[in-house]
C-alpha cells in the first residue's frame, strides 16, 4: 500500500473515532453539491464549457461509513445533499456512464459545520474513440 493511501487511511480512522458522535447526518445546516463534468482537455479542473455528465452515482457517507444516501446525476451533472449535520463526510463516485474515464479521484473526505455549503467535482474524461484499423 502506497504511503499517501496509509496516511488517508490512518487519519479518515483518527477523525471516525474522536470526532463527537452527533446522531443521524440529517438535519443542521450544512449543504453538499456534488457535480460530475465532462472534463475535455482532462486537467481535472472544470473549466466553461465543461457540461455536466448524467447518470453517475455518487454516494454519501457520515463519518466515514453511516451512508446517508446515494444519488444519480440528472443533465445537470449535479445532485445535493442537506441539510447535514456537522461532521466529517466521506463522498464516492461510485459509477458513471460508459466511454469515460476519471480525471480526478473518486473519494473526497471534508469537514462540514457552521452552516456551510460545499461544492465537490469529479472529473470524466472521454474515452478515445477507437482508431480503425
Amino acid at each position: 500500500m502506497r504511503r499517501g493511501t496509509v496516511l488517508l487511511l490512518l487519519g479518515l480512522a483518527l477523525v471516525m473515532f474522536l470526532w463527537p458522535t452527533q446522531g443521524l447526518a440529517q438535519g443542521g445546516g450544512n449543504g453538499l453539491v456534488i457535480t460530475v463534468f465532462r472534463d475535455d482537455n482532462g486537467n481535472a479542473a472544470r473549466e466553461p464549457g465543461e457540461p455536466g455528465v448524467a447518470g453517475a452515482v455518487v454516494r454519501l457517507l457520515y463519518r466515514g461509513s453511516q451512508e446517508v444516501g446515494r444519488k444519480t446525476t440528472g443533465g445537470s451533472g449535479a445532485v445535493v445533499f442537506g441539510p447535514l449535520a456537522d461532521g466529517f463526510y466521506l463522498v464516492q463516485l461510485l459509477s458513471y456512464p460508459g466511454g469515460y474515464t476519471p480525471t480526478t479521484g473518486q473519494f473526497a473526505s471534508f469537514v462540514l459545520r457552521n452552516n456551510v455549503t460545499r461544492y465537490v467535482y469529479f472529473g470524466l474524461k472521454p474515452a478515445p474513440a477507437p482508431t480503425p484499423t
